[in-house]
């Protein structure tokens, strides 16, 4: 099926054409920066080696290099088909960072030592354990970032300017009439002349002419033509033949031609300039029109009653309510049944930096603030607002006591989990457990849990461990607590917040206020309840009182 093609390119052209690989991009090994390096809770020496290599083929990330779905993605360790899924979901969340309607095409090759990797997990052998698995995922994304530095997250429109395209094809009209013009003889083209009649001859070449300058069918009275001399009226002749065009280049090209017809019909019928030869004057020509003048039509009227003051009124309220149409920008009513759709449009509309160009109004019934950002007022929860923000740092910030069992409890594990365990012992560090791993013990036999987080409320156990396991392979996330010692953030943080009834400052206010744009999802606390709602745009009340 791909001819035996050596070359990655040339067996991917074989299969999927070259449509697909003129949209690919060639991605190079980039080793992650500090910033990166946090991210994945990794600290590597300064000098220091990756000890993985890459063969990575990836879409552009331009609109239309990519596709609607995930089919074209092939993921290998040397050169072993695999289906690491920490990895694929990395390598498309980065790409739909910058294409956010498409999927990438993937070819990644990973070249690593074979120590490094155990491909004994599934029968399939599609699922590996990769040693320092953290580190290749913040190696991917630092190349990925690097690949796509360079392109913008925009889309390509292609733009018609009509005014172009019709003088285009002007031109293209006109340069076809120029080459008609050009071809035979000029003779040809305002009729032949002969020896026998220079009377004949002459109204020959003044009919061909008429025809040529393209002149209405008219009827004309034998009384009104006149005779005269050519050198009286042949400057007349060849200005009244002149053929009028926007172009300028067409103007001259036909004046040099009639200038040229004109002598030419003079040599070949006259042996003087005192002959004197028929010339149509057009103060003597006569049009007779088969339809009646437009002055002698009779005109339907119809009489309207309008006042300039109620035009007046009607324009300036529909300049309002148009203008009002742009800049409302949140429908949804205040309602338990809205949650969703409300949560939704302050997700699109509202960004970080906008709490701190939020005006504060004031306090409403000792337990919501009233903020105005442009033409929008807003309702927050005092109590939710504060309780949200306490939570996300007790999140981040609290690491718990541990208590030290007197007999360390084994725990049978998966090859897997025990290996991503393993990999993440800080994160569990952070929850108040501690892990005795013992390297002569067979596999998924290799850790004891040895202490456990101090509380009164709740004892971990080893759902716990399995659910947390399962959050590190959905996330990249260095911070991953249990949903028990969720809950108990939570308790902690409601009880430390400000309480409905308490009376605040402006400082306070702004405080509360400012703390909503240092949080990633401020729109509800920890129990469910919203933070944060739309209350009126202040343009549809003016457009109320105007009207």
């Amino acid at each position: 099926m791909t001819e035996g093609k050596k070359n990655v390119r040339d067996a991917i052209t074989c299969i999927f054409g070259s449509k697909q690989i003129s949209s690919l991009i060639d991605v190079e090994t980039v080793l992650p920066d500090e910033e990166i390096l946090n991210e994945f809770n990794l600290k590597i020496p300064e000098e220091f080696d990756t000890p993985f290599s890459f063969e990575f083929l990836v879409s552009s990330v331009i609109h239309g290099n990519g596709r609607s779905t995930t089919d074209r993605q092939f993921y290998y360790i040397n050169s072993r088909p695999t289906e690491p899924s920490r990895l694929m979901r990395l390598v498309n969340e980065i790409y739909k960072q910058h294409n956010s309607n498409q999927y990438p095409f993937v070819y990644l090759n990973i070249i690593t030592k074979s120590l490094l990797v155990d491909v004994n997990v599934t029968p399939d052998k599609r699922q590996v354990f990769i040693e320092n698995e953290n580190l290749l995922l913040a190696t991917v994304k630092a190349s990925l970032l690097q690949a796509f530095k360079n392109f913008p997250s925009t889309f390509k429109f292609q733009n018609l300017d009509i005014s172009s395209v019709t003088i285009n094809q002007i031109k293209e009209e006109k340069n076809k009439f120029i080459g008609h013009m050009k071809r035979g003889s000029i003779l040809e083209k305002f009729g032949k002349s002969t020896k026998s009649s220079s009377n004949n001859s002459i109204d020959e070449g003044r009919c061909n002419l008429d025809s040529f300058l393209k002149r209405s069918t008219s009827s004309f009275s034998n009384d009104s033509v006149q005779s005269d001399t050519l050198q009286s009226k042949k400057r007349k002749l060849c200005s009244d033949t002149s053929y009028k065009s926007s172009d300028d280049e067409s103007d001259n090209k036909l004046e040099e031609l009639l200038q040229v017809a004109c002598k030419l019909i003079k040599e070949k019928n006259h042996s003087s300039e005192d002959e004197a030869i028929p010339v149509i004057d057009d103060s003597d020509v006569t049009i007779t029109l088969d339809s009646e003048p437009a002055a002698a039509r009779q005109r339907k009227t119809a009489n309207l009653n309008v006042s300039l003051e109620d035009i007046r009124k009607r324009l300036d309220a529909t300049k309002l309510e148009t203008d009002a149409n742009i800049k409302v920008r949140f429908r949804s009513l205040i309602s338990p049944d809205n949650n969703k759709l409300a949560e939704e449009e302050l997700q699109k509309q509202i960004k970080r930096e906008d709490f701190s160009r939020m005006k504060i109004i004031g306090q409403f019934n000792r337990g919501f603030i009233i903020t105005q950002l442009d033409s929008d007022l807003f309702i927050i929860d005092q109590h939710a607002t504060d309780e949200k923000y306490n939570f996300e740092q007790l999140q981040l910030n609290t690491t718990l006591d541990s208590q030290v069992l007197v007999n360390p409890k084994p725990l049978q594990l998966t090859a897997g989990n025990e290996s991503l365990l393993i990999e993440n012992l800080d994160v569990f560090k952070k929850n108040g457990m501690n892990f005795k791993i013992d390297e002569s013990a067979p596999c998924t036999k290799k850790v004891f849990l040895t202490s456990i987080p101090m509380s009164r409320n709740f004892v971990i156990d080893k759902s716990d461990i399995d659910e947390m396991l399962f959050m590190l392979q959905e996330s990249n996330k260095t911070t991953i607590r249990p949903s028990s010692v969720r809950a108990m953030f939570a308790s902690r943080a409601c009880r430390k917040s400000v309480m409905i009834g308490k009376s605040l400052s402006k400082s306070d206010m702004r405080r509360l206020v400012d703390h909503m744009g240092e949080i990633d999802q401020p729109w509800n606390c920890p129990h469910g309840r919203p933070t944060l709602r739309h209350l009126i745009n202040l343009d549809l009340i003016s457009i109320t009182d105007k009207c």
